[in-house]
C-alpha cells in the first residue's frame, strides 16, 4: 500500500498522527492557495490542448467548449489571487 492508495479521511488522520500537533492555520490556508492554482494551471492545460485538436470551423462547438473551460480556469486562478490577498492569509513567516 501506498500513500496515494489512501482516501482523504485517512489521509488526515495519517497527517494528524505524525505531526502530532495540530497544524497552524497559515498553513492550511496556503494548503488551499496551491491548491487552487494546481486546479487552475491543469484546467488551462487541458484547455489549451483541446483548442489546439479542434482548430477549425467545422470545430467550433468543441473549441468553444475548450474556451470555456479556459476561462472557468482563469476564474480560478481570479479566485486563488483574491484569497491570497485577503486578510485569510498573512503574508508573513508563521
Amino acid at each position: 500500500m501506498e500513500i496515494g492508495d489512501l482516501t482523504k479521511d485517512e489521509l488526515l488522520e495519517l497527517i494528524a498522527r505524525r505531526l502530532g500537533h495540530s497544524i497552524p492555520a497559515h498553513d492550511i490556508k496556503m494548503v488551499r492557495w496551491n491548491t487552487m492554482v494546481r486546479r487552475g494551471k491543469a484546467m488551462a492545460e487541458e484547455a489549451c490542448a483541446e483548442m489546439k485538436v479542434n482548430k477549425g470551423p467545422q470545430n467550433w462547438p468543441k473549441y468553444k467548449q475548450a474556451m470555456d473551460k479556459f476561462d472557468k480556469s482563469m476564474e480560478l486562478y481570479d479566485k486563488a489571487n483574491e484569497f491570497i490577498k485577503s486578510k485569510q492569509i498573512k503574508k508573513e513567516n508563521p
